[in-house]
């Protein structure tokens, strides 16, 4: 049955007959914005990278949601563990806005003490994906307050 992401399990039971379940949910975020590739068509005609930073941020984003609400599950019939490791992407969405962010405000030229402080950030980010390939649950809770706290409402 298809409810847009929610996960629905039959269970048939007997007008008297008793059933425990336990059921446990990991979600670490939710939708904010839409997928959109109108940045990454400006990349194409403009060669501008910050277009193509801002559209892989959209893009990297999109699929995140998309394999929140199930994308392997869905379409590819494939459950577990083994789908979790995914959600890594969830680090490139903060990676590509702060690119954007450093091309932009031409960072490095005019406000060196800001790009310092974005390329410590950007550091942190790469340390948290690889710490994420051995420890995959405690990387997504930090990773999932870093999407919070960049994406825009």
């Amino acid at each position: 049955m298809d409810v847009s992401g929610s996960a629905v399990y039959d269970i048939s039971l007997a007008g008297s007959q008793q059933k425990t379940l336990y059921v446990k949910s990991v979600a670490f975020s939710h939708q904010w914005f839409e997928l959109n590739i109108y940045n990454f068509l400006l990349f194409l005609s403009s060669r501008l990278r910050e277009h193509f930073y801002y559209a892989c941020y959209l893009v990297s984003g999109g699929f995140w949601i998309a394999l929140s609400h199930g994308l392997l599950a869905d379409l590819f019939d494939v459950y577990g563990i083994i789908t979790l490791k995914w959600h890594l992407s969830l680090v490139s969405m903060p990676i590509f806005i702060l690119l954007f962010m450093i091309s932009i405000f031409e960072t490095k030229k005019i406000f060196p003490i800001e790009h310092t402080a974005l390329s410590l950030v950007l550091s942190v980010l790469i340390i948290e994906f690889v710490y994420g390939l051995f420890d995959i649950i405690t990387a997504l809770k930090y990773l999932s307050t870093i999407a919070a706290i960049n994406t825009p409402l």
